[in-house]
C-alpha cells in the first residue's frame, strides 16, 4: 500500500469542471460564470494560504479574515490575468518565507501517535494548485512552494487538544455583532467552512457530492442570501452538505424552519416505514390518539414534506438518521398549537393540541422509549439474563453487577439512547480474556492540513473480574448515542449485535463558529473497523436486524429486547 492513500482524485477536467461550464443551478442562482470562478479560486487559495503560510502562524497579527475581505470586492469581477496577479501581489505582501517538500514528506514518514507508527492518508485533493491554465505560471509556481512551507510554530487558527491527540481546535472570530452579514461576511463565513471541511473534515471521500461542487453551487447562493434568517438558513443548508450528523447549527438556528416550540404529549417512531405514535405520556382521556396510529401529516404537512425539510437543513448521515431526526423534530411549530391528522382504527381523525413548551422550558425528565427497563441493571426472564442500561450504569455498579449476574446465561446491553462513558470499562474488566483491536482510528496534525494518520486503537483486558463465560448481546438502533463507547464491547470475539442502523456518527467533534456567532461542530476523528469498513455514515455493525414492527408498538412489545432474550436462551 502507498505511503499516502489518495481517498478521493479527480481529474483536472472535472475539479474545475464548474468553472468550464454552467452549473446546474445557474437558472435558480444567476451569477456570471466568471465571478462564479474567481470567487472559487479566491476560496482555494486563501485557504490553502490561511493553513500553509508563515505569516499566520501562532503569535502572527496578520488577519485571514481582513484579507479576505480586503481581496472579495477586487477579485470578483476581474478578468484572469487581473485576478492572478491580485492573489499573487497577496502573497509576496505577506512576505518571504521556505519551502522544503523533502521536510514535509520526512515529517509524515516519522508521525507516530501512541508511540505507533502512522498511515498516513491525504483527504484533500491539490493537483488544481498547479493548473497553469487556471491560475498562471507565477501563480501556479507559488502554491506547491507555500504547501511545503517551513513552519516555526503553529497555525494561529489551529490548536492542538492538550488532552488528547485525537483532536484539535478551530480558533476564529465571531463576529456576533453582525445581526446582517454584507455580502463580503457571508462570503467570509462560506469560505472559512469550505475550507474547514476541505482539509480536516476525514469523511469528505464518503459525501455523495464533491465537495467542490458544494462551494460552486453555494457561492451564488450566499450572495444572495440578504437578511439574518435567510443567512442563518443558508448556512445551515452548506453544514448540511456533510452529511455528518455531528454537525448541525445551534438550535436557534433551526427555529425558522422547525419552530420555536414543541409538543411533549406524544413521541413517534418509524416502523415498516410508517410514521407512528410510540408513547403517549402527557395526554388526557380526552384525546383519540394512541400508540400505534399512523401519522399522515402534522401542520399541515405530510411525512414526505417532513422528510425533505429535514433533508434540506439537516446534516443527515443515513437513513435511519433521517427518520430519527425527523421524528426529534417533527412534532415542533412556531405556534403554540399544532394540528395532527393521523389515521387510528382505520378512521382518519384531526386533532388540535396545544399543550406545547418553548424549548427553553422543556421538562427535564421525558419518558425515553425504546428501553426495556429504566433502570441502571436488573435481571431478568426469571433471573436467567442480566439486562444493563447502558444510558445510567456507572463504574460503581461493576461490583454488583458481577455479583448479580454470575450465574446468568447471558447479559444483554441496552445502548438505544446516549451511552455513557462509563459502559467501556466493563468489557475489559469483565468480558475481555485478552487483547482485542477496537478500531483504526486516524487524526489530523495541524502541521500537515490535509492528511490523516492512523493507527489501531486497542482494548487491553483489565481484569477486575472473573470473565463472564455467558452470553453477551448488544441492542442498538438509531437513537444510539456516543456509538463509539460500543465499540469497545463489540471488539470482544462472540458479542452479538442487535438492532438496526445507528446514526454513524462515531468520533470526536470540534466546535465551529461562523460570522454572525452561528455555532456548529464537525466530525474529526476518522474511525474504521480493523477489517477497514467505515464506522461512520454506515453506522455501527448490526450481526441481526431487527426493526419494530406497527403490530409490537400497538402490543407494547420491545421487539429487540425479545430477540436479544432469544438469541441467549436458544
Amino acid at each position: 500500500m502507498k505511503t499516502i492513500h489518495l481517498l478521493v482524485i479527480f481529474s483536472i477536467s472535472l475539479f474545475f469542471c464548474s468553472c468550464s461550464k454552467e452549473p446546474a443551478d445557474k437558472v435558480l442562482n444567476p451569477l456570471d460564470v466568471n465571478e462564479r470562478q474567481n470567487l472559487e479560486v479566491l476560496c482555494k487559495v486563501w485557504g490553502l494560504v490561511k493553513y500553509h503560510h508563515p505569516a499566520f502562524m501562532k503569535g502572527s497579527d496578520r488577519d485571514a479574515d481582513a484579507d479576505l475581505l480586503d481581496l472579495i470586492p477586487k477579485i470578483r469581477e476581474a478578468n484572469v490575468k487581473t485576478r492572478n496577479q491580485i492573489l499573487l501581489d497577496w502573497i509576496k505582501e505577506l512576505g518571504p518565507y521556505y519551502s522544503s517538500k523533502d521536510g514535509f514528506d520526512q515529517y509524515i514518514r516519522s508521525k507516530k501517535m501512541g508511540g505507533q507508527a502512522t498511515k498516513p492518508e491525504m483527504i484533500v485533493e491539490l493537483s488544481w494548485m498547479e493548473v497553469e491554465g487556471i491560475l498562471g505560471t507565477k501563480l501556479a509556481a507559488e502554491l506547491p512552494k507555500i504547501r511545503y512551507a517551513i513552519r516555526s510554530t503553529t497555525n494561529k487558527y489551529l490548536e492542538t487538544n492538550p488532552t488528547s491527540s485525537y483532536y484539535f481546535y478551530f480558533i476564529e472570530q465571531p463576529y456576533a455583532e453582525l445581526t446582517d452579514p454584507s455580502t463580503e461576511y457571508r462570503l467570509l463565513a462560506l469560505f472559512r467552512y469550505w475550507n474547514m471541511v476541505e482539509y480536516f473534515y476525514p469523511l469528505k471521500y464518503l459525501l455523495p457530492k464533491h465537495w467542490d461542487d458544494v462551494l460552486s453551487a453555494h457561492i451564488p447562493a450566499f450572495i444572495q442570501a440578504s437578511g439574518n434568517v435567510e443567512y442563518r438558513l443558508q448556512v445551515a443548508r452548506l453544514i448540511a452538505e456533510t452529511c455528518d450528523a455531528q454537525s448541525h447549527p445551534s438550535q436557534r438556528d433551526w427555529v425558522p424552519v422547525m419552530g420555536n416550540h414543541r409538543l411533549y404529549d406524544c413521541t413517534t417512531l418509524f416502523a415498516e416505514e410508517r410514521m407512528v405514535v410510540h408513547t403517549t405520556p402527557y395526554l388526557d382521556s380526552l384525546s383519540q390518539i394512541k400508540v400505534g396510529d399512523e401519522i399522515i401529516s402534522i401542520g399541515g404537512k405530510t411525512v414526505a414534506d417532513l422528510k425533505s425539510i429535514v433533508s434540506e437543513y439537516f446534516p443527515i448521515s443515513n437513513h435511519a438518521h433521517l427518520l430519527n431526526t425527523v421524528n426529534s423534530w417533527a412534532l415542533s411549530s412556531n405556534e403554540p398549537t399544532l394540528t395532527i391528522q393521523f389515521l387510528s382504527d382505520g378512521k382518519i381523525i384531526t386533532e388540535v393540541f396545544s399543550a406545547f413548551y418553548k424549548f427553553r422550558e422543556t421538562p427535564s425528565q421525558l419518558p425515553v422509549p425504546n428501553r426495556a427497563f429504566p433502570v441502571a441493571f436488573t435481571l431478568t426472564e426469571g433471573g436467567t439474563i442480566g439486562y444493563i442500561n447502558a444510558s445510567y450504569y456507572k463504574n460503581a455498579d461493576a461490583q454488583e453487577v458481577v455479583n448479580t449476574f454470575k450465574d446468568t446465561k447471558g447479559i444483554v446491553i441496552d445502548m438505544r439512547g446516549t451511552l455513557l462513558s462509563d459502559i467501556t470499562y466493563l468489557p475489559s474488566e469483565y468480558f475481555a480474556n485478552g487483547n482485542y483491536v477496537i478500531a483504526e482510528l486516524g487524526s489530523a496534525d495541524i502541521i500537515t492540513p490535509g492528511i490523516y494518520y492512523l493507527s489501531a486503537f486497542n482494548l487491553y483486558a483489565n481484569k477486575k473480574y472473573d470473565t463472564y463465560t455467558g452470553k453477551v448481546v448488544v441492542i442498538v438502533n438509531e437513537q444510539t448515542w456516543n456509538e463509539f463507547n460500543a465499540l469497545y464491547s463489540q471488539a470482544i470475539p462472540g458479542v452479538i449485535t442487535v438492532g438496526s442502523q445507528t446514526t454513524g456518527a462515531i468520533g470526536g467533534a470540534t466546535s465551529i463558529v461562523l460570522p454572525g456567532n452561528i455555532t456548529t461542530s464537525m466530525c474529526v476523528l476518522l474511525s474504521r473497523y480493523p477489517n477497514g469498513k467505515d464506522t461512520q455514515r454506515d453506522g455501527l455493525r448490526i450481526d441481526v436486524e431487527v426493526k419494530p414492527t406497527i403490530a409490537g408498538i400497538k402490543a407494547g412489545r420491545d421487539e429487540l429486547y425479545e430477540k436479544a432474550v432469544e438469541l441467549i436462551l436458544r
